[in-house]
């Protein structure tokens, strides 16, 4: 623990701690105990141990795939370009680290996942800094705590994407934010401006995080004018290239490529918000089916709601009894921000930017989950207040011990491996299939899925884009006599769902289902009778 607790030394440092008191009034947070760090350590472990569990299981799925599969490409550029193509709102700063690693590991997809796992657990003390500046020690620590258990967090620490970063360089954002309204230092605007260079180029979305800040620092204008003008000035300097950048997006394929995104409605604002607080991987839109098991069968299908009303209830105590505190009283917790100053961070950096997508969806539909992951830290930093703020030590354990048993019952009901399990698909076409087997996808974005899980089944791969295609190809693979192996993924899709109805007409007789794996992945093997 000797790097990751100098590294929190310096966090700390740079967010004002041991200064007892500066020109707006407010005292800077006390430093964390040594049982606090004991405790903290303790919950980097725990948060490292999760989000390593079964990684090695873990196939790729098609948004990792498409910069995977370009990882050949002879240099940096070559490669960002080659992503560009396929993605066009991407931004390059999570790209050029995964191309390096990859290069470094030989493409080994493990070593490019622990990429995201270091960023993922290096999350986890800086939560537990931002909380303790915003609403002191022990809503730091739950909260902390909160975010090593986060099933969605868990998630995307094995994601081969930039969700991971993303989260890290947004809390290390309002960490130095936190650090500006207590202190004028040139070291915070200088790291503030490094980092918030890179939370520009990490996600698109980042722009709204800042937008969030600004929004803050607008509405505390009068004890903080001293910190908005540089802030203003600082940001348009660095938005500049952004915008540049921002304007060679090629926006009609983004909008045939994103076509499939819905505008929200009530629910599904709901199950964002279960996504946000760990409850859930995903939405409706990217239904996860759980397996069916004897202990949590009753259970599996109501704890979302449940972990998800809990955790509302908790936030809405938090800030209940924030607000119910004057705007000139200090705050309940020793060290923190002012209490309603510290409920108008959360809700600026975490809240607005949703809510502000969420009007656009409505126009232009345009809101993700996992874009948005970021929002959580907000979450997280509510939860660990009102858990905090509880008076009763007895209740307070109860309540973080019911918190715990919905991450719990939710991480253990996950389907693992998490994501369609290709690559033992297609090992076990290889045992018990014959070398001259038909190997039948539907839809590109499984056939190349398929192809780099598999890569000793790619010369026999066949792509199918709907029932022609696949009639076809049964006539065929029929009159040759040669086996026929049919992939469907997702089959609520109307394409699927039509192409596996002419499958299931014509085939019925020869086929048995090979696999149906929680994440919604069909295959069948057809058996022809001149074997």
């Amino acid at each position: 623990m000797g790097p990751l607790a100098e590294w929190c030394n310096v966090m700390q440092e740079a967010i004002g701690a041991g200064v007892e008191e500066n020109e707006v009034g407010i005292s800077t947070p006390p430093a964390f105990t040594r049982l606090d760090w004991a405790c903290l350590g303790c919950l980097t472990v725990l948060g490292l141990l999760l989000r390593v569990w079964g990684i090695q299981n873990e196939s790729a799925w098609y948004d990792e795939v498409v910069s995977l599969r370009n990882l050949h490409e002879p240099n940096l550029l070559a490669f960002l370009r080659s992503l560009r193509l396929i993605d066009p709102p991407m931004m390059p700063l999570y790209f050029s680290l995964e191309y390096f690693v990859g290069r470094l590991s030989g493409e080994s997809l493990v070593a490019i996942r622990l990429l995201s796992v270091l960023f993922s657990v290096l999350s986890i003390p800086l939560m537990g800094l931002l909380g303790l500046r915003v609403f002191g020690r022990r809503a730091g620590l739950f909260a902390a705590l909160y975010l090593a258990l986060s099933l969605s967090h868990i998630y995307y620490a094995q994601e081969v994407r930039m969700y991971a970063l993303f989260v890290l360089l947004s809390l290390s954002s309002a960490c130095l934010l936190a650090a500006l309204l207590e202190t004028w230092r040139l070291r915070g605007w200088v790291l503030l401006a490094l980092v918030n260079t890179l939370l520009l180029w990490c996600h698109i979305y980042a722009i709204w995080l800042i937008l969030g800040e600004t929004v803050f620092l607008f509405l505390t204008a009068r004890p903080y004018r001293r910190t908005l003008v540089p802030w203003l000035a600082l940001h348009g300097l660095l938005l500049i290239p952004w915008l540049c950048y921002v304007q060679t997006i090629d926006f009609a394929q983004l909008n045939a490529a994103a076509s499939w995104i819905l505008a929200p409605d009530l629910k599904g604002l709901y199950n964002i918000y279960l996504f946000l607080i760990g409850a859930q991987i995903a939405t409706p839109l990217f239904p996860l089916f759980y397996p069916p098991s004897p202990v949590f069968d009753f259970f599996l299908w109501w704890r979302h709601d449940l972990a998800g009303g809990l955790y509302a209830i908790v936030i809405a105590y938090g800030v209940w009894t924030l607000l119910s505190h004057g705007s000139g009283a200090s705050s309940p917790t020793p060290g923190a921000m002012p209490p309603r100053r510290a409920v108008l961070f959360a809700l600026t950096l975490g809240v607005l930017p949703i809510a502000l997508l969420a009007v656009i969806s409505l126009f232009h539909p345009c809101l993700i989950h996992r874009y948005v992951l970021n929002s959580s830290i907000e979450l997280y930093l509510l939860c660990g207040a009102g858990t905090a703020l509880i008076p009763r030590r007895g209740v307070r354990i109860a309540v973080v011990l019911a918190l715990v048993a919905c991450c719990a019952v939710s991480f253990a009901g996950a389907p693992r491996p998490a994501r369609g399990d290709w690559r033992e698909l297609g090992e076990r076409i290889q045992r018990e299939g014959r070398a001259d087997d038909v190997i039948a996808v539907i839809g590109w974005i499984n056939f190349i899925v398929m192809e780099y899980n598999a890569p000793p089944l790619k010369d026999r791969m066949v792509l199918l884009n709907g029932s022609e295609d696949f009639a076809r190809i049964e006539e065929e693979s029929r009159l040759a006599c040669r086996d026929l192996w049919i992939g469907l993924v997702d089959v609520a899709h109307s394409a699927s769902e039509k192409a596996l109805d002419v499958f299931r007409v014509r085939c019925a007789a020869q086929v048995s289902q090979v696999k149906s794996d929680p994440v919604s992945s069909w295959f069948f093997h057809v058996r022809q009778s001149c074997h």
